[in-house]
């Protein structure tokens, strides 16, 4: 196999088969392997009259987002619980399994990149729906995040006990 492809299951993890004979993961097909490409998977959309009013629930809501982020890198043992409850997986070699394949891919900083963002919209004008914005970055406010890193908040969750 191309060392640039892995055999995975993304769409749903009931999907596969655990072969308990051969302790492997039979697949459902070979696609590219994702983990450096980025993904809008901390994304969240307010609307501007309800963040003029609840600045405070959005900040406390980036700094929740924030904190659940370090869990999933800080406690894989917690992410596979977490895992195994939500999906209605109850193999923990297939929630690790599953867990090994995001890690990667889950950011540390609930940063909105705003080529995805522009990548988005353009999806979205090339099917026919909307105008393309002049400047999609006036859609993101990255703002909360930006504090919580100066602050040294997020660089907190990450601290080891040494440290």
């Amino acid at each position: 196999m191309h060392p640039s492809r892995r055999k995975l299951v993304v769409e749903d993890l009931r999907l596969g088969h655990w072969s308990r004979r051969s302790g492997s993961f039979s697949l459902a097909c070979e696609v590219m392997d994702f983990t450096g490409l980025p993904a809008a998977a901390n994304a969240y959309t307010v609307k501007s009259d309800y963040l003029d009013v609840n600045r405070k629930a959005v900040t406390a809501f980036v700094k929740s987002e924030a904190e659940c982020l370090a869990l999933l890198h800080n406690d894989k043992a917690a992410a596979l619980q977490s895992i195994m409850k939500h999906s209605g997986v109850s193999s923990p070699a297939l929630a690790e399994y599953s867990y090994d394949f995001f890690d990667p891919m889950w950011a540390k900083t609930p940063r909105v990149d705003p080529a995805l963002v522009h990548d988005a919209f353009a999806a979205t004008v090339a099917k026919g729906i909307g105008t393309m914005p002049k400047d999609t970055g006036a859609f993101i406010d990255n703002s909360y995040v930006d504090r919580l890193q100066k602050s040294g908040f997020i660089d907190s969750l990450y601290r080891t006990g040494g440290e």
